[in-house]
């Protein structure tokens, strides 16, 4: 898309504007742009585009603006769901709900699995207007009537082919059922497979089809470098490219747990802040791991 145009342009409420322009962002991106008119208009969308183009905002803006502009949650109601493939996706999903959302009148639950449910219970207790969810922590708290999902009006589902690919298949189709089926849905993908294909066709209803350069793979904001080397010296290559290129945060994805605590020791040897974050983590320790790294008290977290 070419043109340059701004969030006001798209018809979005001066609260919401007001926090947008909080968080430093001047014009939409390209999926912001196509995505936020369609669900403003009430369209069911499938939007495919990468990581890293803004498609967090791209419902997160235009259903705040819907649901502040009308009717209040009823007691013990759910009115948008919005269902994420991890828990640290339902974390910055719900952040950025919030952040979005600060000047609204706006409550937003966030549930997943790895922590206490019984909090989660609690905070669902009187209902919400937007609940963002991983699918197998929401299905437990459906099964203790902790949730109620008869009153969904607003479905998203976020990285639906990663939801898919991580087998979340029949706990989705299950989830899906149990929502009324006059609804909008949103599915926002980075791929189009078959089995998105199967699944736009069951529960969308005469979606747009919004796609964001599909031909490439990687958002333009990253630039990919290879670099052969000897499985020996990887360690010594990392901490050379941490210097030349005077890098202030680095994430470094390993194959492992064991290799990822090979790494993490020799970093620690040579004084380098460090960390490391795994699936054999609580919850808690991970979330507090993510944010030392992004708060800069942790130069290399190894992953």
């Amino acid at each position: 898309m070419n043109s340059i145009i701004s969030f006001k342009e798209l018809g979005l409420a001066e609260n919401i504007l007001k926090a947008i322009k909080d968080k430093g962002y001047l014009q939409p991106t390209e999926i912001q742009q196509k995505a936020i008119p369609e669900i403003l208009k009430g369209n069911d969308i499938i939007a495919l585009s990468q990581t890293g183009t803004g498609k967090t905002a791209s419902f997160t803006l235009p259903v705040l603006n819907r649901i502040s502009s009308e009717f209040k949650t009823r007691k013990g109601s759910t009115r948008v769901l919005i269902l994420v493939p991890t828990r640290e996706l339902a974390i910055q999903v719900g952040d950025s709900v919030k952040n979005y959302g600060k000047y609204l009148k706006i409550k937003t639950v966030t549930v997943l699995g790895g922590v206490n449910i019984n909090p989660q219970m609690q905070d669902l207790a009187g209902g919400t207007d937007i609940l963002i969810a991983t699918p197998g922590r929401l299905l437990d708290l459906y099964d203790k009537n902790a949730v109620n999902l008869k009153s969904v009006e607003f479905l998203v589902l976020d990285e639906a082919d990663k939801l898919l690919d991580l087998g979340f298949k029949d706990e989705l189709y299950r989830i899906i059922d149990l929502l009324p089926q006059k609804r909008e849905t949103s599915l926002f993908s980075a791929t189009l497979n078959e089995e998105i294909r199967e699944l736009t066709k069951k529960f969308l209803n005469n979606p747009i089809d919004i796609r964001v350069k599909e031909e490439e793979t990687t958002a333009n904001t990253i630039t990919e470098i290879i670099h052969p080397v000897d499985k020996g010296l990887k360690n010594l290559l990392l901490l050379k490219l941490f210097n030349d290129y005077k890098w202030e945060r680095v994430l470094v994805f390993v194959n492992s747990q064991n290799r990822a605590k090979r790494l993490l020791r020799f970093l620690q040897s040579k004084n380098y802040s460090s960390d490391t974050i795994h699936g054999g983590l609580t919850q808690f320790a991970r979330t507090e791991t993510l944010n030392k790294f992004k708060n800069g008290k942790t130069i290399f977290l190894v992953a």
